[in-house]
């Protein structure tokens, strides 16, 4: 097992005035990572079929890079507490991975039967994993204990996975695509929020209450059957929170918020993963 990699991460702020500053960071992640391993797989046989033994191994070579993004702007303005904050992130990554297969059947674990042709397949996986965000927040305190929050944010994502499979023919001698396995999955969809928050201490008791609306576009496209499927949606998710605090020593918090939880890129692709006829992911 082979694990080389390294990160290069360079970033700077100017100041365009005493108020105002401007910041940019960049990191690049790149890799390689080298792999094999084997298991062995016994069947305990019956009446009508023989005991049987294999092994299959596995080898895993892949080659990964990033690259994030990141550009901020800050103003602070004549009031105290007045902040304006907008950045506008990316985070670009692609993974290219080759998986070779090798099935041999054994007699015992040290005498392989040859009487069985061997399995062979290979399996490669290009993916790609693109995030784009943008955002603006800004707060207003009004008076010593009140103050306003309002912003926006953007997220786009982008998700290309492309997986060829082949297994090795024994009639032709060549290695076929596996149309069963052999897929390419891409994936698009933005979600656009804007939020409002005010937040007020009364004495011993601190108050916030908040609001965000989000609106939804999904998109995703099976290339290798050609099936499209769209989905909009607009939520609302409104969130509030009491604090009470006594003396120094203690404080009482209740809240309530409206989450909801996306799916995993691994949850979103319909084709299953198939490291061997046993193992379904």
């Amino acid at each position: 097992d082979k694990n080389n990699s390294y990160n290069i991460k360079v970033g700077a702020d100017y100041n365009l005035t005493d108020k105002s500053t401007l910041s940019f960071s960049t990191m690049i992640n790149q890799g390689k990572h080298d792999d094999e391993e084997y298991i062995w797989y016994h069947f305990i046989g019956n009446s009508i079929s023989p005991d049987s033994l294999y092994r299959r191994d596995t080898d895993t070579k892949s080659d990964f890079t990033g690259i994030d993004l990141d550009l901020a702007f800050k103003q602070y303005f004549a009031a105290p507490g007045r902040v304006l904050s907008i950045q506008a992130t990316s985070s670009m990554n692609s993974d290219d991975e080759l998986n070779k297969y090798y099935q041999q059947n054994y007699i015992d674990e040290s005498t392989p039967d040859y009487s069985v042709p061997a399995e062979l397949q290979n399996d490669e996986l290009n993916e790609v994993n693109d995030v784009y965000t943008f955002s603006a927040d800004y707060e207003h305190p009004i008076g010593e204990d009140k103050k306003l929050e309002g912003g926006l944010k953007s997220t786009l994502r982008y998700i290309d996975d492309d997986f060829y499979s082949e297994s090795f023919d024994t009639a032709s001698g060549e290695f076929l695509n596996n149309t069963d396995l052999t897929n390419r999955f891409v994936y698009n969809d933005g979600v656009h929020a804007f939020y409002a928050q005010y937040r007020q201490s009364i004495g011993k008791f601190g108050i916030q209450a908040g609001l965000r609306s989000e609106y939804a576009q999904r998109e995703s496209e099976l290339k290798n059957t050609g099936e499209n499927f769209t989905k909009d949606y607009f939520s609302l998710f409104p969130s509030a929170f009491i604090s009470w605090k006594p003396n120094a020593a203690w404080q009482v918090k209740v809240s309530y918020s409206r989450r909801i939880n996306r799916p995993r890129t691994g949850q979103l692709n319909p084709f299953a993963t198939y490291d061997d006829p046993l193992n379904i992911r």
